[in-house]
């Protein structure tokens, strides 16, 4: 004799599979507006480096890093440029740009759009060497 199993009630069935999905779904909002509050600002992109450029010294702190270039053959007024336009592209905004006493060191303070990070760049041209160094800070704020 074959037993013969009890009758799908597919209403019961459907409504189970619309309360897991229901709570799939409630269970993923949660997760999403967690992250969105709680999670800290991801680190920006690795800092740029100037064509060309030698790196001297990367050092990656976990709350920010710096990065120490020099390069030949450029001035800074090249080295200005690409900078200005690479961190601008990318949404970046220049809160303070010093050229020293002496025309040959700069400053530039940036700021990530979302006011997160910070890049602080140094640029010293030494003329009797013929070579830029490049100093990159960059920090959480």
């Amino acid at each position: 004799m074959v037993k013969s199993s009890p009758p799908v009630n597919a209403t019961a069935t459907n409504r189970r599979l619309a309360m897991f999905i229901l709570i799939g779904l409630g269970l993923a909002a949660l997760v999403a507006a967690y992250v969105l509050l709680f999670n800290p600002s991801p680190k920006p992109p690795q800092l740029p480096i100037y064509p060309g450029a030698q790196v001297s010294q990367s050092v990656d702190n976990g709350s920010g890093s710096e990065l120490h270039l020099q390069t030949q053959g450029a001035t800074l007024k090249q080295i200005s440029a690409f900078y200005q336009k690479t961190f601008t592209s990318t949404g970046w905004i220049v809160l303070s740009d010093k050229v020293a006493s002496t025309p040959d060191h700069r400053t530039i303070v940036y700021q990530s759009q979302d006011g997160q990070w910070g890049v602080t760049l140094d640029i010293d041209y030494q003329a009797d060497r013929g070579v830029t160094f490049i100093d990159m800070y960059e920090q959480k704020l």
